[in-house]
């Protein structure tokens, strides 16, 4: 932790709460994906609600502008890394979790109200993750995060989805990263308008993407020694059948 005093003994205060966060989040996790304990299936989910309280309680209720130079670095890295633990845990235990708070859905309404965003702007330090000088908008701004990760968590256990098809996945990750760059050329060029520029950033990504995907399944196909393609597996399969159908109707 960078501190703007090293000699202030008082930065023991906040290393010991973030201990004990992370101590608790440790333990409630191991708990959650432990067979052992023999939990049942939606007492497993109040752990993971009790992981998400001490993803909150760590970086939210202390006031780390009284012991940090860079408030923004610490608030990201305390913050990401128990947010993606968070998430590995949920997955883990995805087979053996049963709804919980969901079983009430109307007070899940209720809370989606509680935790949105302000309409207030406040930029507070970070466009993205900003850290806010009271401690209850802190709160209130993780836990609309952390409201809208379980939702979809609930969903996607409930309702099954098809595979998203692997161009988009490969240009939702070339937009992830190359957006700035994208925006940047853009902006050069002239185009002025956020709507606009978000467009043609997507549509340049998904074509980088489709173009890539086209170009591994079409070069990177195997061949046989006369330099044939050969067929996938399943065209195979498929092609046997149709052919051990006209067999037996012919047969018939």
């Amino acid at each position: 932790v960078q501190v703007s005093d090293p000699s202030n003994k008082s930065i023991w205060r906040l290393l010991s709460w973030i201990a004990l966060c992370e101590a608790l989040f440790i333990l409630t996790a191991m708990a959650a994906a432990s067979d052992k304990l023999n939990f049942q299936a939606h007492h497993k989910r109040l752990l993971h609600y009790v992981c998400a309280l001490a993803v909150v309680g760590q970086v939210s209720l202390i006031e780390l502008t009284e012991y940090c130079g860079d408030v923004t670095v610490v608030y990201i890295f305390l913050m990401c890394n128990k947010l993606y633990a968070l998430g590995f845990v949920m997955t883990r235990s995805r087979d053996s979790i049963e709804p919980c708070i969901s079983r009430y859905w109307p007070g899940v309404a209720v809370l989606s109200v509680l935790v949105a965003p302000s309409s207030s702007w406040s930029m507070a330090g970070h466009m993205t993750y900003p850290y806010y000088d009271a401690a209850l908008d802190r709160c209130l701004y993780l836990g609309g995060a952390l409201v809208v990760i379980f939702m979809l968590d609930r969903v996607s256990r409930e309702h099954k989805c098809e595979p998203m098809p692997g161009w988009a996945s490969i240009g939702g990750l070339i937009l992830y990263l190359l957006h700035p760059a994208i925006a940047t050329f853009l902006i050069a060029g002239g185009q002025q308008n956020i709507v606009a520029i978000w467009f043609w950033a997507t549509c340049i990504c998904m074509a980088l993407a489709s173009a890539w995907t086209y170009a591994r399944k079409t070069l990177c196909r195997p061949r046989s020694a006369q330099g044939r393609v050969i067929a996938d597996k399943e065209d195979l399969e498929q092609k046997d059948a149709l052919l051990n159908e006209d067999y037996n109707a012919l047969s018939q």
